[in-house]
């Protein structure tokens, strides 16, 4: 009968793994009671054999029957796996099929199992190693594939941490910028009311020019509407006397209709409110005064891209070497 390659399982707490070797189908066989091996353990010297059988050698001797090395009840317990006190073994660690702890990895259907199975026709000819090997290995894998995983979430980590700070960052920009343009435009709002109140004023200035002038001509009118009325009524009043006492008085009576009087003045354009004068371009000119505290930058520099030793003035349009810079380091020019 051709020879079947296995591995077997070997495992020892405190000592190193031996090296793996070639078994053939006899060796699953028990070297003590020459059946096929029941509750198999193993020994250090890789020797397989009915835990019955061993413990029933051990009694005479605790060598091991086939290479007579010399092992301990300690190393026997800790190789089944059986140590006092020890809970059960799990179901999930005994095959399914035989009932036998799962020893061996079948590297080629990659699935654990048991030193029968290893014999079996499923598995005929299959490399095998021990399962503590193969747990040790895969670990090994994963531990190399989860590297750049956790090197990403690093990453993430590192990148979620500066968006939280630019956050942060962001509202002291809009509450700085807030209060900027509330800033300036409380200059441009002091700048309109003061100029507002200049101009108004220089309106009301020329109205009381403008209409005092104006009174006094109506006042020089007033009189000269009552003589003229008195003139007037004196007149129709002789003109309805008796006839001896007009004619009596026609001489007198029409020489108060010769006094002369001046031609009431007629209004000007220099009376009236120069209202072109308010109003014509005054946008324009409010503007141009501005100019002094409104002064144009062509460039404007952005905080955002500045270096941390420079300081920006407030509108943006100069800048200069802070002696510490805006990070709360030394500046210093390279």
């Amino acid at each position: 009968m051709a020879s079947r390659r296995l591995y077997p399982s070997i495992s020892r707490v405190g000592h190193r793994k031996p090296p793996k070797r070639t078994l053939t189908e006899k060796d699953i066989s028990c070297p003590v009671c020459r059946e096929k091996i029941r509750t198999p353990v193993t020994l250090p010297c890789s020797h397989c054999f009915c835990k019955a059988c061993l413990e029933q050698s051990w009694k005479q001797s605790p060598t091991c029957p086939v290479c007579r090395r010399r092992n301990s009840m300690a190393d026997l317990l800790v190789i089944e796996g059986v140590q006092p006190g020890k809970e059960p073994e799990k179901p999930e660690e005994l095959c399914g099929v035989h009932g036998e702890k799962l020893r061996l990895f079948c590297l080629k259907d990659r699935t654990p199992i048991c030193l029968v199975c290893q014999t079996a026709k499923n598995h005929k000819g299959h490399d095998c190693c021990p399962i503590e090997e193969a747990v040790e290995d895969r670990k090994e894998e994963l531990t190399s594939a989860l590297k750049p995983l956790k090197e990403k979430l690093k990453d993430y980590n590192k990148a979620k941490q500066i968006h939280q700070e630019t956050l942060k960052h962001i509202k002291s920009q809009v509450q700085y910028t807030e209060n900027q343009i509330k800033q300036q435009f409380r200059r441009l709002h002091l700048f309109l009311r003061d100029e507002e109140i200049i101009r108004i004023a220089t309106l009301r200035k020329e109205e009381e020019k403008k209409s005092k002038l104006l009174i006094n001509k109506i006042e020089t009118m007033t009189k000269w509407i009552q003589s003229l009325s008195d003139t007037i009524g004196g007149v129709e009043q002789e003109m309805e006397a008796p006839r001896v006492s007009f004619l009596h008085h026609y001489e007198a009576t029409m020489k108060s209709t010769k006094c002369t009087v001046e031609d009431p003045e007629s209004l000007s354009e220099g009376e009236l409110i120069n209202t072109a004068k308010h109003l014509g371009s005054l946008n324009y000119r409010v503007w141009e005064k501005m100019q002094g505290i409104c002064q144009y930058t062509p460039v404007t520099l952005d905080p955002n891209t500045a270096m941390p030793n420079l300081l920006l003035s407030e509108d943006l349009s100069r800048v200069s070497l802070a002696a510490c810079g805006r990070d709360g380091k030394q500046a210093s020019l390279k």
